[in-house]
């Protein structure tokens, strides 16, 4: 048995450390940042720069996280559910 508990809070941090990198790498380097995506998307998806704003920050965190959560919660409870 995994501890549940363990593994989500533990995804929600580092899910909210890896959103915060993002948000400082858009932020100090936004035409960088678009190619980025345009590169890895194989488009141009993106062709404006990207307009930060506090609460869409936190928006978008919290958001994450909450996916975050719930995907560690159904991973560890599939995991505890299978019989060896």
């Amino acid at each position: 048995m995994i501890n549940t508990t363990k593994i989500v809070k533990t995804s929600v941090i580092t899910m909210t450390i890896i959103s915060i990198a993002c948000v400082l790498f858009v932020w100090a380097f936004p035409p960088m940042s678009v190619n980025f995506i345009n590169m890895t998307m194989h488009s141009r998806l993106v062709v404006q720069e990207p307009t930060i704003t506090f609460g869409g920050v936190i928006i978008a965190i919290i958001m994450w996280d909450i996916i975050v959560g719930l995907v560690s919660w159904l991973y560890c409870t599939i995991y505890n559910g299978i019989k060896e």
